[in-house]
């Protein structure tokens, strides 16, 4: 995983605010130099969540360095199973996953890859950044 700040700044590169989603919103406003945010990045490309998949993905440039890195963002066990390593780290995140769940939270999973791509192009190794908590009250 990254430090709060980081995952706080890639899960708001992730969000696509045009089309006004509360989670994207939020994770969008909750940066905290969210004005300045695309400064030096550029969105080449976006695909929607969907209910099969269970996660969006953002294909991002860092214009100083030229380098494309993909943000996964979606179902927590769905971002997690694609982490080059799953075997290693995914008991301590379903922990954080139940965790977050029994305080009425339900978690957000995050992944990174670098490169353009769709998420199982040749070659991708994704990375898990870790858990963002989202209020989940019953309804």
């Amino acid at each position: 995983g990254v430090d709060v700040h980081t995952l706080v700044k890639y899960a708001a590169l992730s969000a696509d605010i045009s089309a006004e989603e509360a989670i994207d919103l939020v994770l969008h406003n909750t940066y905290p130099d969210k004005d300045n945010l695309w400064r030096g990045y550029k969105r080449l490309k976006f695909v929607p969540f969907n209910p099969v998949d269970k996660y969006t993905m953002a294909v991002i440039q860092d214009e100083q360095t030229g380098q494309v890195f993909r943000l996964l963002k979606g179902a927590p066990q769905v971002v997690l199973k694609r982490a080059h390593n799953f075997a290693e780290i995914h008991e301590p995140v379903e922990k954080k996953i139940i965790d977050y769940a029994n305080r009425g939270y339900r978690a957000l999973g995050f992944g990174m890859a670098e490169g353009p791509g769709s998420t199982d192009a040749p070659g991708t190794r994704w990375e898990f950044l870790g858990l963002l908590p989202l209020f989940d009250p019953p309804r």
